[in-house]
C-alpha cells in the first residue's frame, strides 16, 4: 500500500524555506561581523592618532657604531660595536633577527600587530612617534629585573610589521637604548 504525500505545497516547501531562511540568516551573520570588523578594526592612523606625540626621539649615529639591516631589507638602525648577532636559533614566525651584548637584547620581530598586541595597559608609556621619517608607537616598561623599550613601526600596506624590541637590565642603560631607537630609519629610502 503506498502512503499518499500531503498535496499542501507549504508543507513539502516549508523544510527547505526553513533551511534558505537560516542559511540566509548566517550569511548576513556573518556578513555583518566581518563589516563590523572590518569597521572597529585599529587601522593604523585611528590607533596612534588618538596616543599622545613622544618627545624627540631621533639621534646622530655616535662614531663606531654600525648600521644594521632588519631581515626584509625595510628598516635599519645603529648598533655599537660590542654587540653582535646572536647565532642561536630564536624563535621567529614571520622573520626576525636579534644582536645581544651582556645585559642588552635587541631585537626586530615581523608579524601582524594591533595595539592590544603590545598591552599597552602595562606600560609606563606609550606614544607616537616619527623617528627620522619613520611612523612608531613607542611603549617602555620597567619590570624589576629588566626594562624595555619597543617601537610598532608602522608600514601602511604590507602583510606584516617590524617591531624593534630593546631590552636591557640597568636603569643607566636607558640613555644607549634611547639612541638605538633614535637611529632608526628607513633602510630603502621610503
Amino acid at each position: 500500500m503506498r502512503i499518499p504525500r500531503p498535496r499542501n505545497h507549504a508543507l513539502q516547501a516549508g523544510p527547505r524555506r526553513i533551511r534558505r531562511s537560516r542559511v540566509v540568516t548566517l550569511l548576513c551573520l556573518v556578513g555583518g561581523l566581518v563589516l563590523a570588523h572590518g569597521v572597529s578594526a585599529e587601522s593604523p592612523e585611528s590607533e596612534a592618532g588618538e596616543l599622545p606625540p613622544c618627545p624627540e626621539l631621533a639621534a646622530a649615529v655616535p662614531d663606531g657604531w654600525s648600521m644594521v639591516q632588519a631581515p626584509q631589507d625595510d628598516i635599519a638602525f645603529a648598533l655599537p660595536s660590542e654587540f653582535h648577532r646572536d647565532t642561536g636559533k630564536p624563535f621567529f614566525i614571520h622573520s626576525g633577527e636579534r644582536w645581544v651584548r651582556k645585559g642588552f637584547e635587541v631585537k626586530i620581530t615581523y608579524g601582524k600587530w594591533g595595539l592590544s598586541s603590545f598591552k599597552p595597559e602595562l606600560a609606563d608609556d606609550v606614544c607616537r612617534a616619527e623617528i627620522n621619517g619613520v611612523p612608531a608607537v613607542v611603549f617602555s616598561r620597567s619590570k624589576q629585573s629588566r626594562r624595555e623599550l619597543t617601537a610598532w613601526i608602522r608600514v601602511a600596506g604590507e602583510a606584516y610589521e617590524p617591531v624593534l624590541g630593546i631590552k636591557f637590565a640597568q636603569p643607566t642603560d636607558e640613555p644607549l637604548a634611547r639612541q638605538i631607537l633614535g637611529s632608526l630609519h628607513w633602510a630603502n629610502g621610503k
